[in-house]
């Protein structure tokens, strides 16, 4: 286990080399940044859970994988919650937060769910029968707080389903109304997106936004270090090219992983 462990801090440390020799942008140079800062009920808090870094240009950080930024205003990426747990939503969740701004597309945030284990039942005072809670989005991530970063595009789902009728010339993939919920909602995501990748238990590489042979020999070696024998999925030109990417929540398509180690990114300014 030390060896492997130090093999591990080896390759890391080569590759943080290369990083510096491929000029990447000052602003993206994150191991010299300065530590995060938590806000807890307001007031700023030093932990040891600050894992994170603030670094400078994060917050203007356009994803260059969608390159025009009048694009990214129509590539949209949605989501179902995962099936499972708390936890298995959360990761997921994560994930699909890091795609949509890696990618540059407009994430869009799904209306609240029954949500297995979570929101317990309570009476309902006017009608006296138990309900139980919906959650969203918004119960989870501060929606206001992912907006202030200027590369972080997002709709809630009613808006998204107001420009699918509008922007969507083929009549029969327009959503009936902008309510719609639960399965009904999940129904009509699969059947009308341009693409449904299935990440599960993959790591997603995402390229350079314009490689030569050189960088992507460079991109190939170093994927092949930090997926470690794991299955790789490409963020394709199909995938970047389709107007709206679901990823579901069942079987290949659930995004089970870390959100550190979901995505490879080709451009050393995105790492």
């Amino acid at each position: 286990v030390a060896a492997a462990a130090a093999k591990v801090r080896d390759a890391e440390a080569r590759l943080r080399e290369e990083e510096k020799g491929d000029q990447a942008p000052p602003r993206h140079q994150r191991h010299e940044a300065p530590k995060g800062e938590l806000v807890c009920d307001g007031e700023q808090t030093d932990h040891e859970i600050i894992y994170w870094r603030e670094v400078p240009g994060d917050m203007a950080y356009e994803s260059e994988v969608t390159p025009h930024h009048d694009e990214h205003h129509k590539k949209y990426l949605t989501f179902e919650y995962d099936s499972g747990g708390w936890n298995n939503v959360r990761m997921g969740v994560e994930c699909v937060v890091v795609l949509a701004h890696a990618t540059g597309r407009t994430l869009v945030a799904p209306p609240g769910q029954n949500l297995y284990l979570l929101g317990a039942a309570s009476t309902n005072k006017d009608t006296g029968k138990k309900e139980k809670k919906k959650l969203g989005f918004a119960d989870f991530f501060v929606m206001d707080r992912l907006k202030t970063q200027e590369g972080m595009h997002m709709l809630t789902m009613e808006d998204f389903l107001r420009r699918q009728m509008t922007e969507v010339a083929n009549v029969t993939k327009r959503p009936a109304k902008t309510d719609l919920w639960g399965t009904e909602l999940w129904k009509y995501m699969r059947t009308n997106s341009d693409a449904i990748p299935a990440y599960g238990g993959t790591v997603v590489a995402m390229p350079r936004a314009n490689p030569t042979a050189a960088t992507k020999k460079a991109d190939a070696a170093t994927l092949g270090v930090y997926a470690s024998g794991r299955k790789v999925s490409a963020y394709d030109a199909a995938t970047r090219a389709a107007r709206h990417v679901h990823i579901g929540g069942k079987g290949k398509h659930r995004v089970l992983n870390h959100f550190y180690a979901f995505g490879f990114f080709g451009d050393p300014g995105q790492r």
